[in-house]
């Protein structure tokens, strides 16, 4: 039964279908608009409704205006032609708008009732009158226009590049003469006169097209048929001087208007910068620096997790590998190795854990007793719920207090930036529909290919900061951004038409993103408290920086570890370990809170140590963030908080509070 009704469904479309095919609508064509086609009516070869002749006169005037007579001799025979016929005549280009003054309008030589109708991309001219019938045979359409941007005024000469028939004429065409009359003094450069016949998109001169050139007119004829929807296009150059070029004034005219959308766009974009520069002068200037000297500490009372935080105004990453090191060094926890993967294992039971921090607490009470740094759902849970709890304390904590995102402010910006956007379209829509429309397509393509060839780029260099042979990057390399390589080229490919406007929309799409990025980084201030613990961070970074610094005398193991974790944190854990590399051979250290499998050939050397413990660790938390491909994405979070794919900064630990913090606590902070 059910198949029965899809063949009748089929059939039921098919005849629609088909008994529509008569009202197909082409740009620049030959239509009917009137009554239904009578199926009884019979047409023989000889009379079938075609164009017969399709004469055109071009008056070039010196101002670079035309005056344009078309003579359209058709065969009627009550099929297509029943009322009349339409002229659709372009006036909109993707960089330009033309006008269409239409004089009179002739049906074999007499006034006839017509109208103007806009469409898409010009004007139509509807040639007849719905209460009329054409009678059957040949008529001749005259239509009579004024016209200008026609001419292209070039260095050393100017030039019509003009379709005298255009490709949507949906009729064959017999016969087919255009003729250009020149204004005086004129000078043809013949070895540039070129015509044109075909498809549309068609390259190479015509063969079949007789050109003469008098000393003021230019005559082409065509004697071979046109076939449907084929156009036929002359290029003229004339010396300079011949032609009158516009004024300053009407080519800035036209300049606006032609650019429009871009000039908007770019005028909403300096106007957001200057509306940018006074919010970041009012709300984003931070107080005034002191000079940074190395400190040999960092922040008193405050955990590696804080002094993450406060230095980088809110990112996370690496956060919670910093809190676990910190209490491993305290005597919490231990690492060893399985099976090349890294482990912890608690050492301390749960109610002894007074001397940590309420942070440390909750990381230490949250993770598994015993647990490998790979992907289960379990610890994947656990991380999501940790990386929640710590971000919210530490944001209560410091944000607003210590330092200010402002991200209402990026907010607005990003807002109006938008707005502009849509704004300018609108206002172009107006002015060109047509340009309009292809800008808001090339603007659709331009976001993905811009993100797309941001992504192609940081992987690259992702790929190239890795340790191996230039062999293994090439492949891993292609492996990893073919792909997107491909998808890239294909969008490339298929807009070649428009590479012009997609070029201009994607660097609008740019410029705009680094306005919106810089302004999210600039309009960012510290509170005077904030500034003084940041000042304090970039000291201690200054002095960690300092790989060989001989007035520095108390070196230790024990200072090596303390402070491991907030060297870890800030990225210069190797600078760390170099730091203390001859004080750690000396004293023959070897860290308690590491398991022998971990050290080198039993020994510890703290550079080796620090770039396999930090790879190591890093990768294997990293796999425990994201679930694999298989599962079909992340169940519950992980460092990135539910979104699956790429490694997102782990979660925090907050610390007690320091000497600077107590000042938050009992006094307010006038904000600046």
């Amino acid at each position: 039964m059910k198949k029965k009704i899809f063949i009748i469904n089929v059939f039921f479309l098919l005849i629609v279908l088909f008994s529509n095919v008569n009202f197909a609508v082409t740009a620049e064509g030959l239509r009917q608009y009137s009554d239904d086609y009578d199926s009884t009516s019979t047409i023989s070869k000889y009379q079938e409704e075609n164009i017969r002749d399709y004469d055109v006169e071009i008056e070039l005037n010196e101002d670079a205006t035309m005056d344009v007579t078309e003579n359209i001799t058709v065969y009627a025979a009550g099929n297509e032609i029943k009322h009349g016929i339409y002229r659709d005549f372009p006036t909109k280009y993707n960089n330009k708008v033309v006008t269409f003054d239409v004089k009179s309008v002739l049906l074999d030589g007499k006034d006839v009732k017509y109208s103007l109708e806009s469409i898409n991309r010009g004007v139509r001219i509807k040639i007849g009158s719905e209460s009329t019938l054409v009678s059957n045979g040949l008529h001749t359409y005259t239509i009579k226009y004024n016209t200008e941007r026609q001419i292209a005024f070039e260095d050393d000469y100017d030039e019509l590049y003009w379709n005298v028939i255009g490709s949507g004429w949906n009729f064959s065409i017999d016969h087919c003469h255009a003729r250009v009359y020149l204004p005086k003094n004129s000078k043809i450069i013949e070895k540039k006169l070129k015509a044109y016949t075909g498809p549309y998109g068609k390259k190479g001169q015509s063969d079949s097209v007789y050109t003469y050139c008098s000393d003021n007119y230019i005559d082409y004829e065509i004697y071979e048929k046109l076939d449907t929807n084929e156009a036929f296009t002359i290029s003229v150059c004339l010396e300079k001087g011949a032609l009158i070029e516009p004024s300053f004034a009407q080519k800035t005219k036209w300049f606006v208007t032609d650019n429009i959308i871009s000039l908007i766009i770019i005028g909403s974009l300096l106007l957001l910068v200057i509306v940018q520069f006074i919010i970041w002068k009012k709300h984003g200037k931070d107080p005034t620096p002191n000079v940074i000297i190395p400190k040999y500490f960092p922040p008193e009372g405050m955990a590696p997790s804080d002094v993450k935080y406060v230095s980088t105004m809110g990112k996370m990453d690496k956060i919670l590998e910093a809190t676990i090191i910190s209490l491993a060094v305290k005597g919490y926890m231990k690492f060893s190795k399985e099976h090349e993967k890294v482990m912890f294992e608690k050492t301390v039971e749960t109610q002894n854990l007074e001397e940590l921090n309420d942070i440390e607490q909750d990381v230490y009470r949250t993770l598994p007793q015993k647990q490998v740094i790979e992907y289960s759902l379990f610890f994947q849970t656990t991380l999501s719920t940790l990386k929640n709890v710590i971000e919210n304390k530490l944001k209560s904590k410091y944000q607003d207090k210590m330092f200010f995102k402002n991200t209402k402010y990026v907010f607005m910006s990003i807002i109006f930036t938008v707005i502009s956007i849509i704004i300018a379209i609108l206002a172009g829509s107006f002015i060109n529909g047509f340009a309009a429309l292809e800008y808001f397509q090339s603007l659709l393509i331009a976001v993905p290919i811009s993100l797309v060839t941001a992504v192609i780029i940081a992987e690259v260099i992702r790929i190239l900061k890795i340790k191996s042979s230039g062999v293994f990057k090439l492949i891993t390399c292609l492996v990893s951004i073919f792909p997107l390589a491909i998808f890239l080229i294909s969008a490339v490919f298929m807009i070649k038409s428009t590479i012009t406007i997609t070029v201009m929309s994607i660097l609008v799409f740019i410029v705009a993103i680094i306005d919106n990025v810089t302004f999210m980084k600039l309009v960012r201030r510290y509170t005077e408290e904030g500034l003084r613990i940041k000042e304090d961070i970039e000291g201690f970074r200054m002095f960690i920086n300092t790989a060989k610094d001989d007035d520095f005398k108390d070196k230790t193991p024990e200072m090596f570890d303390k402070y491991f974790p907030y060297a870890y944190v800030l990225g210069l854990e190797n600078k760390w370990a170099e730091k203390f590399e001859d004080t750690l051979k000396i004293a023959d250290y070897s860290p308690s809170w590491c398991s022998s499998n971990m050290l080198d050939n039993g020994t510890f050397n703290a550079v080796m140590f620090t770039n396999s413990f930090s790879s190591s660790f890093s990768s294997g938390m990293s796999a425990a963030s994201t679930a694999p491909s298989s599962s079909g994405g992340s169940d519950g979070g992980g460092f990135s908080g539910g979104g699956g794919g790429g490694r997102r900064p782990e979660v925090a630990g907050k610390p007690e509070i320091n000497k600077y913090l107590k000042r938050l606590n009992s006094e307010k902070i006038k904000i600046f």
